[in-house]
């Protein structure tokens, strides 16, 4: 396994881990296997299994166990697609034990997620404020599209959103559920054709300007923001195009007043083709947000057998060019 750069001081480990390698790792029929250890920190091992599957494309497979990491995984400008996969949502964690900008850094990788959890989903009192826990991406040197996520749970304290999408189309997301506990900044989820929360990735550059985030589908999944400020939405769209949530569900906690929504349109340009099919909306708290949806562009949107709390608008802001609702 390559050593991952500046990790010095953790060579007598890694020399030890690679001596004892059916202690630790197991390469079988391609697929590398991690079996648990005692490590206090987990993000060394975890960073040369994910660099020796870029150079291989051999699936990383994680125990059933909690991964301690101390700074970002690296998992961008993959060669081929990065599969990794857990034993369970609720099994295989991947828990941060500092604050850092990502947890998880994708950008200009095809990646397929399984059965696995990122973040700390038992919230301690002051848990570490990661900017993002998957960050997805478009880089100036690798491509990124055709990204997976099967049963995956991201969870915890973001102040930007559990996962930020600038730039990445034609993707899917199975049965996954994203929570944002900041008490003040950052949505569950957050797609952005024109990065308008300024993200950078630790690794790599990023493509600049305008870049198409469209073509997504979204299949029972669960968006949840719980948050003290009136203003933050759950989702929130910049000018996207074509993507479908079919079931599910989308909450939030709201402390009331405000201006905020389930979902919130932004951006210089529309969004359009957005399609909420048999998706529920409510409130896991007295108060409820300004609207379900508001929007402060342009955009086209279909709704088919939704569920919300009725006593709370539907549409706030505008204008929509299309708005359709269908029981």
């Amino acid at each position: 396994l390559e050593m991952p750069a500046g990790e010095s001081e953790a060579r007598p480990i890694w020399e030890a881990t690679m001596k004892q390698i059916w202690g630790r790792i197991i390469l079988i029929a391609s697929v590398l296997w991690i079996v648990p250890s005692a490590w206090a920190d987990d993000t060394v091992l975890l960073q040369g299994l994910l660099n020796q599957a870029r150079n291989t494309c051999a699936p990383v497979i994680l125990e059933a166990r909690i991964y301690l990491i101390s700074r970002p995984l690296d998992g961008t400008d993959s060669g081929c697609t990065l599969v990794i996969r857990g034993q369970g949502m609720l099994n295989t964690r991947l828990v941060p034990t500092a604050a850092m900008a990502v947890i998880l850094d994708l950008s200009g990788s095809r990646a397929a997620l399984h059965d696995f959890s990122i973040g700390d989903w038992t919230q301690p009192s002051v848990p570490p404020v990661a900017g993002m826990g998957v960050l997805l991406a478009a880089t100036t040197t690798g491509a990124s599209d055709m990204v997976l996520f099967d049963h995956v749970y991201i969870t915890g304290r973001y102040s930007t959103a559990a996962l930020y999408n600038y730039g990445v189309s034609s993707s899917s997301c199975l049965k996954s559920a994203f929570y944002n506990y900041h008490p003040d900044w950052g949505a569950a989820m957050k797609f952005s054709a024109n990065n308008t929360s300024g993200v950078l990735s630790p690794f790599k550059t990023l493509l600049g300007g305008w870049l198409s985030t469209s073509d997504w589908s979204f299949v029972g999944c669960e968006i949840h923001r719980f948050t003290q400020s009136p203003y933050v939405p759950t989702l929130d769209l910049d000018a996207v195009g074509a993507i479908t949530f079919f079931g599910g569900n989308i909450s939030g906690i709201w402390p009331g007043g405000g201006n905020s929504a389930y979902v919130v349109f932004e951006g210089a340009g529309p969004s359009k083709a957005i399609t909420f099919v048999g998706t529920s909306f409510y409130t896991d708290a007295p108060n409820h947000p300004a609207s379900v949806f508001r929007a402060d562009t342009s955009v086209e949107l279909l709704l088919l057998g939704i569920n919300w709390p009725p006593d709370l608008t539907l549409f706030a802001g505008g204008p929509y060019t299309r708005g359709t609702i269908l029981p």
